[in-house]
């Protein structure tokens, strides 16, 4: 009897098994970088690599600010009573974002501490423009891997990426 029910269970779970299988076949899958070396590389910390792609670094200091803000309420939201909190200024992550008064700096000397110490925050953005011919010279998939993730304007947070573009 209990050999019959070790039986039972062992077919129930493969056929659950054959069942599910083909659900998992149309699941979004995260594509791997392509394998072998690239047909070029842009060191966004490399003077001539970042005039190829005509960027421009830029820096900025992020200031802590007060904040009003509301409490968790009952239903779990910020419903409650008025609070005082903080924030960050300023929110420079869209893409759109207008950074042309920021310090700018050169790609060789991202390495340099610019920060105040303690509690610190800060701003590096770069945008990379490609035109045709760096499209020919890098092909139809270029990785961009550095202190930021550039496709377009992007913030980092402080460690790096790599960015399919």
């Amino acid at each position: 009897m209990h050999r019959q029910q070790q039986l039972r269970k062992i077919s129930i779970l493969s056929g659950l098994l054959f069942w599910f299988a083909p659900l998992t076949l149309t699941a979004q899958v995260v594509q791997d970088p392509p394998f072998g070396r690239p047909d070029a590389v842009v060191d966004l910390a490399a003077r001539d690599s970042v005039q190829l792609v005509k960027g421009q670094w830029r820096y900025h200091d992020v200031k802590i600010v007060d904040a009003d803000s509301r409490a968790v309420g009952p239903d779990l939201k910020p419903s409650g009573d008025p609070i005082k909190t903080y924030d960050y200024a300023p929110y420079a992550g869209a893409a759109d974002f207008d950074d042309s008064q920021w310090e700018a700096i050169d790609a060789t000397t991202l390495d340099q501490r610019r920060s105040t110490a303690k509690v610190c925050f800060n701003w590096y953005r770069i945008l990379v423009q490609s035109a045709k011919f760096h499209l020919d010279q890098i092909g139809d998939v270029r990785f961009l891997q550095g202190a930021e993730s550039c496709d377009q304007r992007n913030a980092g947070d402080n460690h790096p990426k790599r960015s399919c573009a």
